[in-house]
C-alpha cells in the first residue's frame, strides 16, 4: 500500500514511448544469425530486476540449448527473485534459469551454467583435442555480459579479464571473435553486442528499462528517470533514501526531491542555483547500486503468475513492426528467421495460456 496522498499510479501521458535500436543492434541482430548455425549453446544475459520486461523475442526464440543468467540478482527483491526464477523456468522448461550477481554466488551459479553446457551438447565437441563447444552469450545493454565473460575465465582458466566491462550501455558493438574460456572441457564463447528489443510494448516498461540502465540516460532524461525510481520506491514504502540523504520524511514531489537532494549534497551552481541534474545523476546512480534497497521492478508481473507474464511477452513480440525493423535472412541449416520465432514464440504462449486454464 502506498503512503497516504502518494501516487498509486505514474503518469505517462504526453510521454513518448522510449526506444533504442540503432544501426550496431541491427548489424549484431544479423552477425548472431549469421553465426547461430555453428553455435551450440546460447547464454542470455538479463537483469533480475526486470526479469520480463525488455526480453528479446528475437533472442528468447534461439532454438539451441540455453541458460537464462539473472544478473544483479543483489539488487532484486530477494523473494521475486526466487519466483521469477520459478515461474520462467515453468514457462519454458528447456531454460536452465540462474540467479546471479557480481558480488554473491557467482563462482557456484556460473558453474552450473557450465554443468548445463555439458550435459546439452554432445560429448565429443567438448574434447580438447576436438573443435571444441561454441557458446554464444546475448542479451540487452549493460546487464553484466562482459563481466560474466570474464567471470567464466577466471573460473575455468585462472585468466584475467579480456572482455571490457563498462557502466555505459553499448561498450561491445559487435559480434566478437570466440574467446577461449575453458580449454578442458574446450569451450570458445562469443560475446555479442547488447541489443535492446525493436518493440518497446508501452512506456512503463521503458522507464523500468531506463531505470536499470539499458538506456543511455540523457535520451530518456535524468529528471524523469528519476522520477519513476522515486514513484517505485514509496509505491513498495521502500524509504531507505530518507535516511541516506537526512530527509525529514518521504517525498513523492520530483522537484521538490531534486531540490532537497542537490542541497544536501552541496550541488550548487554559480548563483546559489541548485543543480537538479546532477542530483537526479546521484539518485539514479544510488538505486543502480543498491543503495536505497533492493528493488524489482516487475515484482506486479511475477507475482501475476503465468497468464501476467505470458501477457507481457507477448505484447513485447507483438508489434508488426518490431519483427520488419528486426527481420533477418534465414538460415539454411536451422531454418530460423525472425518471423517463424514470433509464430513459434506466440503459439508456445497460447498453448501455456490454455494449459494454465485446464488446470
Amino acid at each position: 500500500m502506498a503512503a497516504a496522498g502518494f501516487r498509486t499510479v505514474f503518469d505517462v501521458s504526453g510521454l513518448a514511448r522510449p526506444n533504442w535500436f540503432p544501426g550496431h543492434m541491427a548489424r549484431g541482430m544479423r552477425e548472431i544469425a549469421r553465426n547461430l548455425q555453428h553455435i551450440d549453446y546460447v547464454i542470455e544475459v538479463h537483469d533480475a530486476r526486470v526479469p520480463v520486461s525488455g526480453r528479446n523475442p528475437l533472442l528468447q526464440a534461439l532454438q539451441k540449448p540455453s541458460t537464462l543468467l539473472l544478473n544483479k540478482m543483489d539488487l532484486g527483491d530477494p523473494a521475486v527473485n526466487k519466483i521469477a526464477k520459478a515461474r520462467l523456468h515453468e514457462i519454458n522448461p528447456r531454460h536452465n534459469v540462474v540467479l546471479t550477481s557480481a558480488t554473491l554466488r557467482l563462482e557456484r551459479a556460473l558453474t552450473l551454467v557450465v554443468d548445463h553446457i555439458l550435459a546439452n551438447v554432445p560429448a565429443e565437441r567438448a574434447d580438447k583435442d576436438g573443435e571444441g563447444i561454441h557458446a554464444m552469450i546475448v542479451g540487452m545493454p549493460n546487464v553484466g555480459k562482459s563481466s560474466t565473460i570474464n567471470a567464466l575465465r577466471r573460473l575455468l582458466t585462472g585468466e584475467g579479464a579480456r572482455a571490457k566491462v563498462g557502466p555505459i550501455p553499448g561498450i561491445t558493438r559487435a559480434v566478437m571473435q570466440p574467446l577461449h574460456i575453458s580449454r578442458d572441457p574446450k569451450i570458445m564463447l562469443i560475446d555479442t553486442p547488447g541489443i535492446m528489443a525493436p518493440h518497446i510494448p508501452n512506456v512503463e516498461v521503458g522507464l523500468k528499462l531506463a531505470a536499470v540502465g539499458t538506456f543511455i540516460d540523457h535520451q530518456v532524461g535524468e529528471a524523469l528517470i528519476a522520477d519513476y525510481i522515486l514513484f517505485s520506491l514509496n509505491l513498495r514504502r521502500k524509504f531507505d533514501y530518507v535516511k541516506r540523504y537526512n530527509m525529514d520524511q518521504p517525498c513523492d514531489d520530483i522537484n521538490v526531491f531534486l531540490s532537497a537532494l542537490a542541497q544536501h549534497s552541496g550541488l550548487v551552481l554559480k548563483g546559489g542555483l541548485l543543480n537538479t541534474t546532477l542530483a537526479a545523476a546521484r539518485f539514479i546512480k544510488d538505486y543502480r547500486e543498491g543503495a536505497l534497497g533492493r528493488l524489482t521492478l516487475d515484482d506486479a508481473i511475477v507475482e501475476g503468475g503465468l497468464p501476467a507474464i505470458v501477457a507481457a511477452q507477448t505484447a513485447q513480440a507483438s508489434s508488426p513492426k518490431a519483427s520488419e525493423q528486426a527481420r533477418l535472412p534465414p538460415l539454411d541449416e536451422a531454418n530460423w528467421n525472425p518471423v517463424d520465432a514470433f509464430d513459434r514464440l506466440r503459439a508456445e504462449e497460447k498453448r501455456l495460456r490454455g494449459f494454465k486454464r485446464r488446470r
